[in-house]
């Protein structure tokens, strides 16, 4: 299979190097920015606590999470926010939820 990287080749007319983009390389560029055409999600101060209420989870501060129990007296289990990832949660055995209502 070609790669995808772009290869400058040197044009027979001018003698210059241009770089001749492929198909792929074409996709590649368009679909790479698709998020821009989007809206922003999850929504600028998004509620999660009914979701995660219905999911029977609470969330625990990371510096805190190996010290809190795993289920409390209530029931509900222990996540945290994922850093960088609103609305993205992990528990302890390394499952994440993405949590919408």
């Amino acid at each position: 299979m070609k790669s995808s990287r772009n290869e400058p080749m040197i044009d027979a007319k001018t003698g210059m190097k241009k770089v001749v983009k492929t198909k792929d390389d074409l996709v590649y560029d368009v679909l790479k920015r698709w998020w821009y055409c989007l809206p922003d999600w999850p929504p600028v101060n998004y509620d999660y606590k009914p979701a995660l209420l219905k999911h029977r989870l609470r969330v625990v501060e990371f510096k805190n999470f190996r010290n809190e129990k795993e289920v409390s007296e209530e029931g509900f289990k222990k996540v945290y926010e994922v850093p960088s990832y609103p609305g993205i949660f992990k528990n302890s055995k390394v499952f994440y939820f993405e949590i919408i209502a």
